[in-house]
């Protein structure tokens, strides 16, 4: 990103992270040590924020349709056996660089 004088910013270069297996591996590529974990790993703190924004949201369409009384799940841990798996692959892959992905 570029800002310029009058407090606006643009931007020089887009890039996406990969998705799946290959998510964390490319998020690091991309940025500094300390912003890589945050983004990997991510923080209960933003966490729990963006869940507040989703339940809020959630309760405002639930008004809007006239069904205000219906429940809003509250939060689960994401964590699957199929991203611990996923995670594992990628560590494996990351200290092997040989193996194929």
């Amino acid at each position: 990103m570029q800002r310029h004088e009058n407090g606006t910013y643009k931007v020089l270069e887009y890039r996406q992270a990969m998705d799946g297996g290959m998510f964390a591996e490319s998020v690091r590529e991309m940025f500094p040590e300390d912003l890589a974990e945050l983004v990997v790993q991510g923080d209960d703190k933003s966490d729990q924020e963006l869940w507040n924004m989703q339940v809020l949201k959630a309760r405002e369409y639930l008004e809007e349709i006239d069904r205000k009384e219906a429940p809003v799940l509250s939060r689960v841990a994401k964590e699957t056996a199929d991203e611990k798996a996923a995670g594992a692959v990628n560590l494996v892959t990351a200290m092997r660089p040989g193996i194929s992905r």
